[in-house]
């Protein structure tokens, strides 16, 4: 079974090079520019994992992470937060509202890989 990844960022280059590498990775990319398509994405595409970018214009990926955890089938989906910033403040702010992993941009492929398999259990 391909495991399925939904990708969260209103940077189109972010969202384009995260998405290719998890596509050659052998996962099943979708993607939403924004945090109202994303909820709607979630709620049809049942990922296995959501990486969420914090900065957006709708929503930061915080309040998004938050609303998700609201909903009992969203518990279990295992989110990261991308982030521009890496201070403790927003580390803190991640695990608060319900990721399970933070990674800072820019960031190192293999460490994105990494984390991802591990998110996965795979």
């Amino acid at each position: 079974m391909t495991l399925r990844v939904l990708i969260v960022d209103d940077n189109e280059l972010s969202l384009t090079l995260v998405s290719k590498i998890l596509e050659l990775d052998g996962y099943d990319v979708d993607i939403a520019s924004n945090a109202s398509d994303a909820y709607k994405k979630i709620q049809t595409y049942l990922p296995d994992l959501a990486i969420l970018d914090v900065m957006m214009p709708d929503m930061n990926g915080y309040d998004l992470c938050k609303s998700l955890r609201k909903e009992p089938y969203n518990i279990t989906i295992p989110v990261m937060i991308l982030t521009a910033e890496g201070n403790n403040l927003d580390k803190e702010r991640a695990l608060a509202c319900g990721a399970n992993d933070l990674l800072t941009k820019p960031f190192n492929i293999d460490d994105l890989r990494a984390r991802i398999k591990t998110l996965l259990a795979v």
